[in-house]
C-alpha cells in the first residue's frame, strides 16, 4: 500500500448503538485498506460504547474517542478530524453503511489516477442509496451521470443545480479540508453543503459513477426539520457566499438559482411519472 494514498475513515456517533456494528464492519469489508477507523462518540447515552469497546476487540484499526460533553455532530467531526494521520480521510455517519465493498478503491483510484496524469488532488465522490430504518433499498436512486457534478462546482452548487445527487461520503486529501477550518460547529443543518462549498473554492470535484453508500432515512434525521427551517438555512447559507459580490453578480445568482430549482422540479416529476408508468406496464 502506497503511504501516500493512505486513508482514515471518521464516524461521529450519538446513540446509534444498534446501527454501529453494521456501520463498521461495512468499513472493514472494503477492498481498499482503511488505515485507521476513527469514531468520535458525543456522549452517547445508549448502549454505544460498549458496543463500541466489543468492537474494537475484534477491529485492530479501530479507534474510540469519547467526548466528555455534547458538541454535536460538526463538532465531533472535527475532533475526529484532528486525530487523523493519514493523507487522505472520509466521514460518514453512525447509521450508515458502505453498500458498495469498493466505494473507497473507486475513489481512491480515481483520485490516484489524476494525481498521477494531472499533478492535482481532486475531492472523489459516489453516488449513495436510500435505505429504510431496517437497512433495506427504498428503491433506486440511481440518476444519469450528466446529473452528477463535476470540476469546478462552486457555481452549481451555490446555485442548486441537480441539488437531489447528495454528494455525501467523499474521500479527500486531509491537508484541504483542515486548510477550510473543517466542519462548522455553530451549525447542524445542512452543514455538509457549507463545506462542500468551502472545498469546492480550493478543489474540483470528480464522480466515480459507482454506487457508494447507503443512506439511512431515520425520523430524527435530516426530513424531520420543519421546511421553514431548511428554507431559511439553505437562504443563509445562499447569502452568505454571495456576501462581498457585486450587485450584478448577486442579482445574475439568484437568477440562476430560481432557474436550477425549478429544473430540479421538473427532472424529479419526469422521474417519478417514468417510474409509474414502468410499473403499470409491468403490471405492478
Amino acid at each position: 500500500m502506497d503511504k501516500g494514498f493512505e486513508i482514515s475513515v471518521v464516524i461521529p456517533n450519538y446513540n446509534n448503538a444498534r446501527y454501529l456494528a453494521q456501520c463498521i464492519e461495512s468499513v472493514s469489508l472494503q477492498t481498499y485498506p482503511i488505515s485507521r477507523i476513527i469514531v468520535v462518540d458525543d456522549c452517547s447515552t445508549d448502549d454505544s460504547i460498549s458496543v463500541l469497546n466489543e468492537l474494537m476487540g475484534r477491529y485492530n484499526n479501530l479507534r474510540l474517542i469519547h467526548l466528555e460533553t455534547n458538541g454535536k455532530v460538526s463538532h465531533a467531526r472535527n475532533i475526529g478530524l484532528n486525530h487523523v494521520e493519514t493523507p487522505y480521510v472520509t466521514f460518514m455517519d453512525s447509521d450508515d453503511v458502505y453498500i458498495n465493498p469498493r466505494k473507497i478503491e473507486n475513489e481512491m483510484g480515481l483520485i490516484k489516477r489524476i494525481k498521477e496524469t494531472k499533478k492535482t488532488d481532486i475531492v472523489a465522490y459516489s453516488r449513495i442509496d436510500l435505505i429504510s430504518e431496517q437497512g433495506t433499498s427504498l428503491g433506486n436512486y440511481c440518476f444519469r451521470r450528466r446529473y452528477y457534478l463535476e470540476g469546478k462546482i462552486f457555481s452549481d452548487v451555490l446555485t442548486r443545480k441537480h441539488a437531489f445527487t447528495i454528494m455525501r461520503d467523499y474521500c479527500l486529501p486531509t491537508e484541504v479540508i483542515r486548510s477550510v477550518g473543517g466542519y462548522n460547529e455553530a451549525n447542524s443543518l445542512y452543514e455538509d453543503l457549507e463545506l462542500i462549498l468551502k472545498l469546492a473554492k480550493r478543489i474540483e470535484f470528480a464522480y466515480t459513477g459507482e454506487l457508494g453508500t447507503g443512506y439511512r432515512q431515520v425520523q430524527t434525521g435530516l426530513s424531520s426539520r420543519p421546511q421553514q427551517e431548511h428554507i431559511d438555512k439553505l437562504n443563509e447559507i445562499f447569502e452568505t457566499n454571495v456576501e462581498g459580490l457585486s450587485p450584478v453578480k448577486k442579482c445574475w445568482y439568484r437568477i440562476i438559482r430560481q432557474i436550477h430549482m425549478k429544473e430540479n422540479a421538473l427532472i424529479i416529476l419526469s422521474r417519478r411519472a417514468r417510474n409509474k408508468l414502468y410499473k403499470v406496464v409491468r403490471g405492478k
